[in-house]
């Protein structure tokens, strides 16, 4: 018990089936402080020069929010959470991470592509996608999305794919009273 000054995680939460819990525990070995930095997924936004891709991204990832079983969409509930932990003061701010792909392509931005295309990428949340659709809407959006994927590594082999992932953080401070 009040062990440090600040305790700090950082998405963590939204992989918990219970983050007031786990805020209490931050606030029980901090004796001023507790911050929480998390990810909103449910607001991540897509920009690319692949037409499809701006819209297949958004029908993964609504479908992903729905058949996860943590709330990976915690966004200004994070607050309600340090608020049900008894913190006071509390305050969130918003940030935008922004992830670019263009010219010169990195290493990771070939594999990113190569994974669109043969579909790994998506099967990789194959259970989380069933889950709220079902088996064959899960076999027509991996289809589309191979496509896409194949459209992305022919951009990239002309040097004219560029896209743009807007990913935003809420980072959440609550004093310990």
């Amino acid at each position: 018990d009040d062990a440090v000054d600040l305790s700090v995680c950082q998405a963590l939460l939204i992989n918990l089936p219970d983050p007031t819990a786990a805020v209490r525990e931050l606030a029980r070995v901090s004796e001023d402080l507790v911050a929480a930095v998390e990810p909103d997924n449910a607001d991540v936004r897509v920009a690319s020069t692949v037409d499809a891709e701006e819209r297949l991204e958004r029908e993964a990832r609504e479908a992903y929010v729905d058949g996860v079983e943590t709330n990976v969409a915690l966004g200004d509930r994070v607050r309600e959470a340090f608020d049900a932990a008894g913190l006071v003061d509390v305050r969130t701010r918003r940030y935008v991470h922004e992830k670019r792909t263009e010219p010169p392509y990195a290493e990771a931005a070939l594999r990113s592509a190569a994974r669109k295309a043969s579909g790994a990428g998506l099967a990789d949340h194959r259970e989380e996608l069933i889950a709220a659709t079902s088996e064959a809407a899960y076999d027509d959006l991996r289809g589309r999305w191979r496509e896409m994927g194949r459209e992305v590594v022919d951009a990239i082999g002309a040097e004219e794919y560029e896209r743009v992932e807007y990913v935003p953080f809420d980072v959440t401070v609550g004093r310990v009273e």
